[in-house]
């Protein structure tokens, strides 16, 4: 106020300047407390996982301590013994399993087989062995003449159950008898029919 009593207003022309002015501060301001509080922020976080690291490295060392310990390592040295143990137990069982396998081919020659091939014998015709392999049938025997051996061999083929049918030798027997030996051999095709 003034001395005769009217209020006059100062008209400040350098406050739009002082106003930008006191905006910036407050921003830089607003600035460095954002970055301050990020700061703070990392160094809590940084700080938080070092210790957590810390805690994991001691837990890591305990469970190593553990681990080294006699008990274990008698245990561990225990459970390689006895997988080498199943292991070679394994490799026995395949080898049992190929025997058993190769067995299982192996067809043996029963009564019903054996009756269905002597009701082809004709007359004068007699074994001497019979052996069997796989499916590979070997006779061996003996006959008065080459014919019984030719008709035996004919009887076999008409079975139905054999193929590659044939002679393999036919040799004369002793000079003091008469007659001859023979080896006949075939593939059975499948199992005896009834």
């Amino acid at each position: 106020m003034n001395k005769t009593g009217i209020r006059i207003r100062d008209y400040n022309f350098f406050s739009s300047t002082l106003g930008a002015r006191n905006v910036s501060r407050k921003k830089y301001l607003f600035a460095a407390a954002f970055i301050g509080l990020y700061l703070a922020a990392v160094f809590c976080i940084y700080y938080y996982l070092g210790i957590k690291a810390g805690e994991i490295k001691a837990e890591i060392g305990r469970l190593d301590e553990y681990l080294a310990s006699e008990d274990i390592t008698a245990g561990l040295s225990a459970v390689d013994e006895k997988s080498r143990a199943v292991e070679e137990l394994n490799l026995y069982n395949q080898a049992i399993d190929g025997i058993i396998s190769e067995l299982g081919m192996q067809s043996a020659i029963d009564s019903e087989y054996i009756q269905t091939i002597t009701s082809t014998l004709p007359e004068g015709l007699y074994f001497s062995s019979i052996s069997m392999a796989n499916s590979q049938l070997n006779i061996r025997g003996t006959a008065s003449t080459r014919l019984k051996i030719t008709e035996f061999l004919n009887n076999m083929e008409a079975l139905g159950i054999f193929e590659d049918v044939h002679i393999s030798t036919i040799e004369s027997t002793a000079e003091d008898t008469e007659g001859f030996a023979f080896l006949l051999s075939c593939t059975r095709k499948g199992e005896v029919s009834q």
